[in-house]
């Protein structure tokens, strides 16, 4: 255990105790004062007796931050006994501390040592610590365990580099550990910075427990979906070091499709199912066409896209809004597919949602077809145009004004894509939006939203009109 003077320690715990009073002046003193403090040879090993010591966890909790700043700069300029009696005061209170907040502490704490220690082979005993709670029968001490392997990864994936396939192993286990999300979870968080430093011959292995991720995330969502949104940023981290998920690529679109349609969960990790959707487009689109999975894509995105909003006002075209990246979603798909793939069967499925008594699958019909235009322009010019505006003319009187906007969305959209067809039209298209313009200027009751199209319909036309 760590010894130090008690003077000092007494001197050093009443400062921590102030930095906890609600008082600035206090606080600025006491930050003064410990500062002060740095200059004593021996408040290592004070801060090392407080953490042990304590009774306060919050003085714990201080302790332990405090330490980890001075030994991020120091640890390498003590000697060895100073060393070994920290890090054996350390695994002291990881077996014995109950409390999270001491525990989150100090395990970062000891990913800071163990950056300095682990490639030297000189802390056997913090691994035989994370093996033994690992396996054990209380829930606490196997989430301590992995609370430690997370703080380790966070702070020295690269020096654990060489223990990756037994860690994967640990790991595996650990996301089939039920009885606890806790555990779960940080399993996953340690894979997700595992990601950036598996080696090519190791993917294999890593791969193979997407599966068990997936599993692991569908109960989470379930119990907490903030977890369960910080979980998926697996899957980003799998986008970033282009890890090869093709074996795995219906599973997860089925997945994040089912987590993009549940209206019960929140924007954030609904955003993020779409947002990774797309990113397995980009990457995989032909095992996305082998699986035959782009008819379960394109049903689940379009009826997104005909969600009610819940609210009064505009289409969220332009928000981060499930509904909004859907439109996003079929904009890529119409991207990077063949047109015959996606704008016919697009269009067989939403233009019977042109005569529906739904105002959002009217307006989500009218979307679909606008935000296709760039990808099948060619397609489209060549075969599509009057169809389009027919359908176009029909919304523009619509009753309902999200359908006008989504209209008047779409003739920008047509005036930017579809040229020189679309210019043959004028004849039909100015008239129609100088009377939105007419309405707009003696009406004040017109949404600025609604403005806002007019105008961005109209400028777009004549912009190419002058080409």
């Amino acid at each position: 255990t760590c010894v130090a003077p008690s003077s000092v320690m007494a001197n050093l715990e009443t400062i921590l105790e102030r930095l906890l009073v609600p008082d600035s002046a206090v606080i600025r003193q006491a930050t003064q004062d410990l500062q002060s403090m740095y200059k004593d040879p021996s408040v290592v090993p004070v801060l090392c007796q407080i953490l042990t010591s304590s009774q306060n966890p919050q003085i714990q909790q201080f302790a332990a931050v405090v330490l980890r700043k001075r030994l991020v700069k120091m640890w390498k300029r003590l000697d060895m006994p100073t060393k070994e009696s920290i890090k054996a005061a350390l695994i002291q209170i990881l077996v014995q501390e109950k409390t999270h907040i001491v525990l989150n502490s100090v395990a970062h704490l000891v990913g800071v040592i163990a950056k300095h220690e682990i490639s030297t082979g000189r802390w056997d005993e913090l691994f035989q610590f994370i093996l033994q709670h690992r396996h054990s029968g209380e829930p606490v001490q196997r989430e301590a365990a992995m609370l430690v392997l997370d703080a380790l990864m966070d702070s020295a994936a690269l020096e654990l580099q060489p223990q990756f396939v037994s860690i994967m192993a640990l790991l595996l286990d650990a996301l089939g550990d039920s009885s606890s999300y806790v555990v779960q979870f940080y399993a996953i968080r340690c894979l997700t910075v595992m990601a950036e430093y598996v080696r090519e011959e190791e993917y294999h292995r890593f791969v193979e427990l997407i599966p068990n991720v997936v599993t692991v995330i569908k109960a989470l969502v379930l119990r907490d979906e903030d977890k369960a949104c910080e979980a998926m940023e697996l899957f980003d981290e799998l986008v970033e070091c282009e890890i090869d998920i093709t074996s795995h690529v219906s599973l997860l679109i089925r997945f994040f499709l089912e987590l993009a349609t549940n209206t019960t969960l929140g924007n954030s990790i609904r955003v993020k199912g779409l947002a990774l959707v797309s990113w397995l487009i980009t990457i995989r689109k032909k095992a996305l066409l082998k699986h035959g999975l782009l008819p379960i894509i394109l049903e689940a995105v379009l009826s997104i896209m005909a969600t009610p909003t819940g609210e009064e006002g505009d289409y969220p075209v332009e928000s981060q809004s499930p509904i909004s990246v859907a439109a996003q979603l079929l904009d890529v798909l119409a991207l990077n597919l063949p047109p015959e793939k996606i704008f016919t069967p697009v269009l067989q499925m939403v233009v019977p949602w042109l005569d529906s008594d739904n105002e959002f699958q009217r307006t989500a019909a009218i979307i679909a077809m606008a935000v296709m235009v760039e990808g099948c322009s060619e397609h489209i010019r060549n075969n599509c145009v009057p169809q389009l505006l027919q359908f176009t003319y029909k919304a523009v009187t619509d009753p309902s004004h999200i359908v006008r906007n989504a209209s008047l969305f779409a003739i920008g959209q047509f005036s930017e894509y579809l040229q020189p067809e679309i210019s043959q039209y004028s004849a039909d298209l100015l008239p129609i939006l100088f009377q939105f313009v007419d309405h707009a200027l003696v009406s004040s009751h017109e949404e600025s939203s609604s403005l806002t199209k007019i105008f961005y319909a109209l400028e777009t036309f004549c912009e190419q009109l002058g080409q």
